[in-house]
């Protein structure tokens, strides 16, 4: 049975003399034995060029995922697909294995057998705003 933990954070303070709140984007956990994912990017500070984002999804449990689709929406205020970015496990995935379309990336991995994990990585550049 799985349960979904939802959380945000947020903060009060001055910035440079100005009163000012931030809030998190909510931080979603879906809870279920042995399945996790997570996601990174390759630069903490970002200034030029690509980012690469890096997604891993690990099946640390006895049974096999199955029919596994990552559905990733980018904030394409902010940046731009790289088209033929997409890797999955280290190989170039193929137009049938991944879609992009209006901002969100559908990858295709099929299943993940028990005790491994497939890791996904794609591109972005940042759009001059």
């Amino acid at each position: 049975m799985e349960k979904e933990l939802r959380n945000t954070v947020g903060a009060k303070g001055n910035y440079n003399s100005i009163p000012t709140s931030i809030t998190s984007v909510a931080s979603v956990v879906t809870m279920v034995e042995g399945l996790s994912i997570t996601k990174t990017a390759d630069k903490l500070v970002w200034a030029d060029g690509e980012l690469t984002y890096t997604i891993v999804i690990t099946n640390d449990a006895d049974q096999t995922y199955e029919n596994v689709v990552v559905t990733d929406i980018l904030n394409t205020t902010l940046v731009e697909f790289v088209d033929k970015s997409v890797t999955i496990d280290s190989v170039q995935a193929t137009t049938g294995e991944y879609e992009y379309n209006d901002g969100t990336l559908t990858v295709n991995i099929n299943d993940i057998v028990a005790s491994e994990s497939k890791t996904v990585t794609f591109k972005v550049t940042k759009k001059n705003i």
